[in-house]
C-alpha cells in the first residue's frame, strides 16, 4: 500500500482527529489509485481490501443472525450462562492477552 500524505494545513499535533478529506468511512473507500476530491493525497487499495470487505459483511449478517436468536432466548427466558465457564473463558482470555503483551477483555 503507498500513502501520499500533505499535512498543509491538516490537525496534526492539535490533538485532533479527522476523516481524510473529510469523507466518511464508507464515503473514503475507493477504487484502487482513486483520487480525494479537494485534496492531493491519492489512496491506493489493493484487491485485499475489497475481498476482506466481502467477508466481514458476511460474518456481520451471521452474527446479527446470531445476536437475534439469543435475544429471542433470552426473552422466553431459555437463556442461561454457565458462570463457570465464562469466569475461566474471561480469566484465560486475560493471561493470554497479559503474556502477550495485549490488553484483557475490558480493554484496559
Amino acid at each position: 500500500m503507498k500513502v501520499d500524505v500533505n499535512v498543509t494545513g491538516s490537525s496534526i499535533g492539535t490533538g485532533r482527529t479527522e476523516p481524510a478529506g473529510g469523507l466518511g468511512r464508507e464515503e473514503g473507500v475507493r477504487a484502487a489509485g482513486a483520487r480525494v476530491p479537494g485534496s492531493p493525497d491519492r489512496v491506493e487499495l489493493s484487491d485485499l481490501t475489497g475481498k476482506l470487505a466481502a467477508i466481514l459483511a458476511g460474518q456481520q449478517a451471521t452474527r446479527a443472525a446470531r445476536v437475534q436468536s439469543l435475544a429471542q432466548e433470552y426473552a422466553s427466558g431459555g437463556y442461561s450462562v454457565d458462570a463457570r465457564e465464562v469466569s475461566r473463558a474471561l480469566v484465560s482470555e486475560t493471561v493470554s492477552a497479559t503474556a502477550a503483551g495485549k490488553p484483557g477483555p475490558s480493554g484496559a
